[in-house]
């Protein structure tokens, strides 16, 4: 591997901040890239990745090339959807996601300087990291695959873009019954034909659960978090723990591909769980439109322009490579979901294009007080 690599004796090493390393170390053939030279990992019996990195780049590269280490091409895959390329290696039936994944790759690329240094650093390391595991382990992707990454498609993984795709689960949820306008309809002038497409509504009361038991409540007289009590770590979480002198101390689970989907854990002051819900977080508005400018609608009183936004996608086809353009109207609100009898509906849904949920949860994991942490959540970047 391209990481200086330990195997603890045993078990007893799990607290924070201790390790027992052996003598076991391995490194990849071939010189390693010189970040590598500034972290190392050490694993526990189980095989569980202590990282100590000196910078925050170094870190997201262990964690990047450890988790493709565990998880292989479901690692690199991930992103390579995040960049919305997957057509291009598996045909037709990958393009619905590529033209959403695309979108949110250009919110990525756009919104990448809004983000502080850490941040950035994080992800380009992580970026580093499965592209330096993809080019030792050629065998196990697809053939003629380029698993050269960057920030922004790490980045992108984890952006979310209100889609009329979005609009129509949000109406479908609120009335099972009903079929709404759908893509097509969306992407069509006012009196053109409307067509409709079948949809599928999701379930309002999903939901898991989270507890966080007092030291008072506990047989060791420390506070305990349980997450999600009946789920297993095959669902997709990743334990880690991730040192960086001056910049974070944390243990905790991961999501599989992400530096950032942080699911829970705790620092040395405290610790933190997340779990499952579908709170309502978006709403329709309905639009004047301007009846006197053509893709043009009123709010507050100025009549502003309709943005035309249009995607191409690469596919494969057969031994060949094709391409489909589609286009979609958006307005500063969000996507519009219909144009029908003098009104634009546009979906308003929270977190469009936000790209500073990674962000969001570097400065919960490195929070030294509750004061701190409630600053974090302040961003709203994360429901």
């Amino acid at each position: 591997m391209s990481l200086v690599r330990y195997a603890l004796a045993s078990a007893a090493a799990l607290s924070l901040g201790t390790a027992a390393p052996t003598n076991v170390r391995h490194r990849p053939p071939g010189p390693p890239p010189e970040i590598a030279s500034h972290v190392e990992v050490l694993r526990t019996a189980h095989g569980v990745p202590h990282i100590r990195a000196e910078n925050l780049e170094a870190a997201g590269y262990a964690l990047g090339y450890v988790m493709s280490e565990d998880y292989g091409a479901r690692v690199v895959l991930g992103l390579l959807r995040g960049r919305g390329e997957s057509a291009r290696l598996f045909g037709r039936d990958s393009l619905e996601g590529d033209f959403s994944n695309r979108m949110s790759y250009a919110r990525a690329v756009a919104g990448w300087p809004t983000l502080d240094d850490d941040t950035r650093a994080v992800y380009t390391g992580f970026a580093e990291g499965v592209t330096r595991w993809a080019e030792l382990h050629p065998e196990a992707l697809p053939a003629g695959f380029d698993a050269r990454f960057t920030g922004y498609d790490v980045l992108s993984y984890e952006v979310n873009v209100a889609t009329p795709a979005q609009a129509a689960r949000f109406l479908a949820r609120l009335d099972p019954s009903a079929r709404p306008l759908g893509r097509r309809a969306a992407q069509q002038p006012e009196g053109d034909p409307v067509e409709t497409e079948p949809l599928v509504g999701s379930d309002a009361d999903v939901g898991s659960n989270a507890w966080a038991l007092a030291p008072s409540r506990t047989k060791s007289k420390r506070a305990i978090l349980l997450r999600n009590p009946h789920l297993q770590w095959n669902a997709g979480y990743y334990e880690a723990h991730v040192t960086v002198p001056g910049k974070v101390d944390f243990y905790g689970d991961f999501r599989v591909g992400s530096p950032f989907s942080v699911v829970g854990g705790f620092n040395r002051d405290l610790g933190f769980a997340t779990t499952n819900n579908d709170p309502l977080l978006s709403q329709i508005y309905a639009l004047d439109a301007d009846t006197a400018k053509a893709d043009h609608y009123l709010l507050d009183g100025a009549s502003l322009p309709l943005q035309r936004e249009e995607v191409t996608v690469e596919y494969a086809d057969g031994q060949a490579i094709a391409t489909e353009t589609r286009g979609m109207w958006r307005t500063t609100l969000g996507p519009v979901v219909a144009r029908q009898n003098g009104k634009i509906y546009v979906l308003r849904a929270a977190g469009d294009g936000d790209v500073r949920g990674g962000e969001q949860f570097l400065r919960m994991m490195q929070a030294r007080s509750l004061d701190e942490f409630k600053t974090a959540m302040r961003m709203r970047a994360r429901a």
